[in-house]
């Protein structure tokens, strides 16, 4: 049996670590915003605001839950905004206050399908795509688990 101690010690180093994991995946997948020029850049790919047209969530399955907020543009640039792992919170203060302030320029909108030209299964075809008030309100308000997402409407 293993003293009480040690497993205390264990259990707060393996929340330290994971703590760490989780904040350095944050800070990996960070992005600018020069609101001056309109542009985006994360990584090498820099891009302008209103090319930026989708939003999607990405809840990951498994003990610590995840809820991803993603922007993409038609150039291939993605962004991961980490929303929360589990019951815990991920996205920064000031990242909330620049993505509301870049948001509404953006042109963000659910995908089209030509296929469907009066969208009428556009939540089936584009099942975790949000809008730009979806996205808005997802980063003023984050979802908790256990919550209704915007994407099951």
């Amino acid at each position: 049996m293993i003293p009480t101690l040690a497993v205390e010690l264990i259990t707060f180093i393996v929340a330290v670590v994971t703590s760490g994991l989780v904040r350095a995946r944050a800070e990996r997948l960070a992005a600018e915003v020069n609101f001056d020029l309109g542009k985006l850049r994360s990584g090498s790919h820099v891009v302008d605001l209103k090319d930026i047209t989708l939003a999607w969530l990405d809840a990951g399955r498994g003990p610590r839950r995840t809820l991803d907020l993603r922007l993409g543009s038609p150039s291939g640039l993605q962004i991961v905004v980490p929303l929360r792992v589990g019951e815990e919170s991920q996205l920064y203060v000031s990242t909330r206050e620049h993505l509301l302030r870049a948001l509404p320029r953006t042109s963000i909108s659910i995908p089209e399908d030509p296929y469907d030209p009066h969208g009428r299964f556009v939540r089936s075809t584009f099942p975790s795509n949000i809008t730009k008030d979806e996205a808005i309100a997802v980063l003023t308000s984050p979802p908790r688990p256990g919550d209704d997402l915007p994407t099951s409407t």
